[in-house]
């Protein structure tokens, strides 16, 4: 849903939606990455392949909120450049 919504950047509300729409997602994926790696013990020597991919699903979650937030910048600077002419 994140490559899709790189190249949307014609139409950015619709940029906006998938990117909502990804950032949901991994919260779900984030949910259930925590779950099963509690539900395993926790932090131990062997679950180390479970910690890190819960950290990227994090790390994704990030980059998804910041991209939202530099869509909705950027529309509303072409919105303001609308204006003046």
């Amino acid at each position: 849903m994140s490559l899709v919504s790189i190249f949307m950047y014609g139409n950015r509300q619709n940029q906006i939606k998938w990117v909502k729409g990804a950032s949901y997602f991994q919260i779900a994926a984030l949910g259930i990455a925590v779950a099963i790696l509690f539900t395993l013990g926790g932090f131990g020597r062997f679950l180390w392949m479970e910690v890190v991919s819960t950290g990227l699903i994090t790390v994704s979650l990030i980059l998804l909120w910041m991209a939202g937030r530099r869509i909705k910048k950027d529309q509303e600077l072409v919105d303001s450049m609308d204006r003046i002419r």
